[in-house]
């Protein structure tokens, strides 16, 4: 049976480089120095590599284990980096599907106000959003929008106000 090196021998490893651990480990040091645990395997003549996470963080033995998770996984004819991604994407999903129309709005400002020229444009975005759209549809989640709630916002300001329902149409 193969002898992995310990936790002491890895220590003294400083040479840039991948070094097995066990299990479909390694020990990832990269040319500046960090350290950090990988998981690789094969799928067909397709090569994976999988972050486990950083040696500040995990231990060996803690790496080994996911590496053992991960080998789990692959015998279950699970493809472990394709469920760590789906259960990243459907986290960010739930996430959404908690977040209020206005929490996302007020993201989207601050996410671009950078690229305005002045601070006008927050500004009048911003109150047209207050006077026009919150109190209709803002403290509905994201997901519950749809286009009957979006006419339902649409439709009072339309002929008084056709600027403002054209931009608040264009842009949500």
């Amino acid at each position: 049976m193969r002898r992995y090196p310990s936790a002491k021998d890895l220590a003294r490893i400083i040479k840039p480089g991948r070094y097995a651990v066990g299990h479909g480990a390694y020990l990832q040091i990269a040319a500046g120095g960090t350290r950090s645990w990988l998981f690789r395997y094969r799928i067909g003549d397709q090569q994976h590599h999988m972050g486990l996470g950083s040696c500040d963080y995990l231990s060996l033995a803690e790496a080994r284990e996911r590496a053992i998770d991960a080998q789990r996984q692959r015998l279950n004819g699970i493809d472990p980096l394709g469920a760590k991604r789906a259960a990243k994407r459907e986290k960010r999903a739930s996430h959404l599907r908690t977040m209020t129309f206005k929490q996302c709005a007020m993201a989207y400002i601050a996410a671009h106000e950078p690229s305005w020229r002045g601070n006008h444009s927050r500004k009048q975005w911003t109150q047209s959003l207050q006077n026009h759209v919150f109190p209709v549809i803002g403290d509905l989640p994201v997901s519950g929008i749809d286009t009957p709630r979006v006419m339902s916002v649409l439709e009072p300001i339309w002929t008084q106000v056709p600027e403002t329902a054209r931009r608040i149409r264009t842009h949500y």
